[in-house]
């Protein structure tokens, strides 16, 4: 009797099934239409003549917003209580706007580049509460039984989402019709709504909280900056996740006199490398062990690649997209962990930015944000200095950062077991 009853409870329900289907489709959605916008929007700037520096600070700033306002808003909607639940107004709210928005950058590229940059500001702050609001919704809804399995399909279906938007993004030689947005802002309307109209939020998440139910606010902005507990390992990731974030603006301004389709493709064949040498990685120890032994090596031929980018024709930069991206699969695992370098990553960032127990953000994790967006925006400053045809100059010497601080890591780890 006792194991039957343990296997009724470990078994899934159908309402269970029906979340995690539900979700994965939002997943896929937003995943969608992040690629969309993370190649048509820098290829649209860089086509009218914005600076290298104004596209990383205002494409990326989603990571400045995530940074400094998580603690408040994350707050603010844990203590939210209405008759549709605490997450669902505000999936509602924020999945309509930013559908809007990623829609309207491309539909209006001749306005004022204020206007369009400000509207891309807008974007971004919309896109990061939404994605609060859907992270924790999957938060509210990771049972026991659903422990690996929710998160799994997140990934999974985030990462389809990225791959099938490059497939339809490569029917266009040119973005002047600008159709691509908004299209993923479609796409992803529909999951934003399936998600918010089809996820039924439980009843304890509609009775108002008492003042004595309520956890107090009491994060400080200057622990963003507290650097106690900053090591250098912390410093290869943040590089490591600043050439994954940024690589389809690299690969944008690096072929910008070509067409739209070639730089697609292009980062089809880094996505699907990083993936393909990234599950390699996971299933052979063998690989695993070869990439963890010859990490230094491996960053020393990342740099040289770079470095051929200025001799190679279009279709020899795109074999190199698959080399690289295939040397970023086997550096990747065991520096970061389990990440798929895409838009579908995001899904990682905020899962595990939050404390399962409390859906409080870590302030670690905060502070990782606000330095990724630092060196995001050096990057871009330094591209706008040396000019978009050298880009791939500041890759090849980052991979040579790395390389030096690897090989320091290893140093002082040697030097510390002697000295034990």
């Amino acid at each position: 009797m006792i194991d039957v009853k343990a296997n009724k409870n470990r078994a899934l329900s159908f309402v269970q099934i029906k979340d995690t289907v539900i979700l994965a489709t939002g997943s896929f959605g937003l995943s969608f239409m992040l690629s969309v916008y993370a190649l048509t929007i820098p290829r649209l700037l860089i086509e009218n003549h914005v600076p290298s520096a104004l596209i990383n600070i205002f494409v990326f700033s989603e990571l400045l917003f995530f940074a400094l306002f998580s603690p408040f808003f994350s707050y603010l909607f844990d203590i939210t209580r209405t008759a549709i639940g605490r997450r669902t107004p505000y999936l509602i709210m924020f999945g309509i706007t930013s559908a809007f928005l990623v829609t309207f950058i491309q539909k209006n590229p001749d306005g004022s580049l204020m206007s369009v940059l400000s509207v891309i500001l807008l974007f971004n702050f919309s896109l990061f509460l939404y994605s609060i609001s859907f992270f924790g919704l999957a938060l509210d809804k990771t049972t026991y039984q659903m422990k690996f399995l929710l998160p799994f399909h997140l990934i999974f279906s985030g990462f389809l989402g990225v791959i099938l938007s490059y497939f339809y993004m490569m029917n266009s030689e040119n973005i002047e019709l600008g159709i691509e947005t908004p299209v993923s802002g479609f796409i992803f309307l529909l999951s934003a709504l399936a998600v918010s109209f089809f996820i039924i939020e439980d009843k304890k998440y509609k009775t108002k909280l008492s003042k004595t139910e309520r956890r107090e606010y009491n994060f400080k902005l200057k622990n963003l900056f507290n650097l106690s507990g900053f090591e250098k390992s912390d410093l290869i990731k943040l590089i490591i996740l600043g050439i994954v974030y940024s690589h389809e603006i690299f690969i944008a301004e690096l072929l910008s006199s070509t067409s739209f389709r070639k730089i697609v493709f292009g980062q089809l064949l880094f996505v699907t490398a990083v993936g393909l040498s990234y599950c390699l990685c996971i299933f052979s120890k063998k690989i695993s062990e070869f990439s963890e032994k010859s990490r230094s090596v491996l960053l020393i031929v990342l740099s040289l690649l770079y470095f051929l980018y200025s001799f190679s024709s279009v279709s020899t930069i795109l074999f190199l997209q698959f080399l690289v991206g295939l040397l970023w699969g086997l550096i990747i695992p065991k520096v970061i962990g389990f990440i798929i370098p895409s838009r579908s990553e995001r899904i990682l960032f905020y899962k595990e930015s939050f404390e399962e127990s409390s859906n409080k953000p870590k302030e670690n994790n905060l502070r990782l944000a606000l330095f990724e967006f630092i060196i995001l925006s050096i990057l871009g400053f330094i591209t706008s200095i040396i000019g978009s045809r050298n880009v791939n100059l500041i890759y090849s010497l980052v991979a040579l950062c790395l390389f030096i601080l690897s090989l320091s890591k290893k140093l002082s780890v040697s030097k510390g077991s002697e000295n034990i």
